[in-house]
């Protein structure tokens, strides 16, 4: 006779296949990207798009700075019909704190662009432009939670310099979010006063994760998600464009992350969270279908902390993308 058996042991036998989501205290390097047949190949340090844009630009002004802050993440690992799943919300940077960080994170770019050659022209020129001011504008700071970019639900709050209200937000800039239509756009406004100004236009964005992947390199028995901190500027969404009589990009192929520790980690997942989940994993299970094992996990940051090891790695990036720049230059 053929017995069923128990949802114990039908849920343990689920389980074992993703395992559950786990945490480490410890600073981790966000993964690297990798391309190509098999994940065999690893994307340019920088990639670069209409690099004849950077020609010549000697004289610049960045119209536009904008952090992105991620402050909620979700990571998932699948394996077969059964999924892993770290929930991670960052706690204790509030607005005027990413407002300082961003400040912060323009002069240091600014003067990075000075020490290598470039005369910055104070953006307030730009800003007085009739036409380049009258076109969109954003709320600053500007939130999305599509979860385009860190997985479901998650939120990034995007903070522009200076601390207006409102923010121009170029084509392309942040993902899913245009900018404006046609002459809306402040992207062809800032062409237009690039070429009256002989003074090339640049437009940055920086998106910055706090969550690092921790799952150690190699063949493993579970394909559990592993969470560690790692302030990250995160490859691909943060790009530096060039506007003038044509416009370049450069994007980090690769992120950039702090060794500097910011926070204190914690599992918030409650007691009736995990009997719930067991009881449908067990059911689930039994009827032949997947199962998932998911935790909570709060990342309190130590603000001074968290402000030094963003620096750090935008700073990185600056030299990157600026390194980058005047090679093309």
């Amino acid at each position: 006779m053929i017995r069923i058996p128990s949802l114990a042991v039908a849920a343990a036998l689920a389980l074992s296949s993703c395992g559950a989501p786990s945490m480490t205290e410890g600073v981790t390097r966000a993964r690297a990207r990798s391309t190509g047949l098999f994940g065999m190949s690893s994307p340019d340090a920088v990639k670069t798009a209409g690099t004849s844009a950077f020609k010549g630009a000697d004289r610049v002004v960045v119209g536009s700075f904008i952090v992105g802050f991620s402050t909620y993440d979700t990571m998932s690992r699948q394996s077969g019909r059964f999924s892993s799943n770290a929930r991670n919300t960052l706690v204790g940077v509030d607005e005027s704190q990413m407002r300082q960080i961003t400040d912060a994170a323009h002069d240091r770019f600014a003067q990075a662009l000075r020490t290598a050659g470039y005369t910055v022209v104070d953006p307030a020129r730009l800003l007085a432009d009739t036409a380049y001011s009258a076109t969109k504008s954003y709320p600053n700071p500007y939130v999305d939670t599509s979860g385009g970019l860190f997985g479901s639900r998650s939120s990034i709050t995007y903070v522009g310099q200076g601390g207006a209200p409102m923010m121009k937000i170029y084509a392309g800039a942040i993902q899913g979010t245009t900018g404006g239509f046609g002459p809306d756009n402040p992207t062809y406004k800032a062409m237009d006063f690039a070429q009256a100004n002989g003074t090339r236009v640049l437009n940055v964005v920086y998106v910055l994760n706090f969550v690092g992947d921790a799952r150690p390199a190699g063949l493993q028995l579970t394909n559990a998600a592993v969470v560690g901190q790692g302030l990250s500027v995160v490859a691909d969404a943060s790009k530096l464009g060039i506007y003038g009589a044509s416009n370049g990009t450069l994007s980090l192929g690769q992120p950039l992350t702090s060794d500097k520790a910011f926070a204190t980690l914690s599992d918030a997942t409650t007691g009736g969270a995990r009997a719930g989940e067991e009881a449908v994993n067990a059911l689930t299970s039994l009827m032949g279908n997947g199962a998932s094992q998911s935790r909570n996990f709060s990342f309190v940051a130590r603000p001074a902390d968290y402000a030094a090891a963003a620096q750090d790695a935008m700073d990185q990036a600056n030299a990157k993308l600026i390194a980058t720049m005047t090679g093309l230059r």
